[in-house]
This record gives structure tokens, C-alpha cells and sequence, in this order.
């Protein structure tokens, strides 16, 4: 990590990291599409199949927007809070800021 400010230590106390799979929904798309399909004498059992893979397929569909955290100074915080959405800003002093925006 790069130290913008002279001074301020930043200290990172946990990570998470998930290795890199094009299988992730492979049994969830596979169980519900089975109880859709598999359900013809339940309309109750594939209506709910149907609104699980519907459901999923909605939530890819959202916008996708990046989620930043950045130390900024006073005039770049405004520009940021002008043009995004602000989840969280912290004064650092010194007129700066860390701050956490979705751009």
C-alpha cells in the first residue's frame, strides 16, 4: 500500500481473498433448475424454482458500481462528494480525509 501522507500509518487488520472460479452458482443454477423443471404436478415447487434463477439473473443485472476508499485532500473531497456517492468520510487531519465512495 502507498502512504499518501507523510506521517499517517495505515494498518490493515484482515483481507479476504477468494480464489478465481467460473463455477460459482453451478449446484445453485443446477437445484433450482431441476425443481422448476421436475415440477409440473406442483405449481407452488416451479413457481419458486422459476423465482430463485429469476432472482439471480436480476441481481447480475444490477448496475455494477466500484466502491473506493482514497485519502484526499480537502478540495478533491468535495469534487468526490459533487460527483458520487459519499458512504463515508473521516477527517485525517491536516486537511485530509479517507474516504469510501461508489464512482
Amino acid at each position: 500500500m502507498v502512504n499518501k501522507m507523510p506521517g499517517v500509518t495505515v494498518k490493515i487488520h484482515y483481507r479476504i481473498s477468494f480464489d478465481k472460479s467460473d463455477k460459482v452458482f453451478t449446484s445453485y443454477i443446477k437445484e433450482f433448475y431441476d425443481l422448476k423443471s421436475k415440477s409440473f404436478d406442483n405449481p407452488s415447487l416451479r413457481q419458486l424454482g422459476k423465482s430463485f434463477l429469476n432472482n439471480l439473473y436480476r441481481r447480475f443485472a444490477l448496475r455494477d458500481r466500484t466502491q473506493i476508499t482514497d485519502i484526499v485532500n480537502n478540495s478533491k473531497m468535495k469534487e468526490i462528494d459533487l460527483k458520487n456517492s459519499v458512504n463515508h468520510c473521516y477527517p485525517l487531519g491536516d486537511d485530509h480525509y479517507i474516504m469510501n465512495f461508489n464512482k
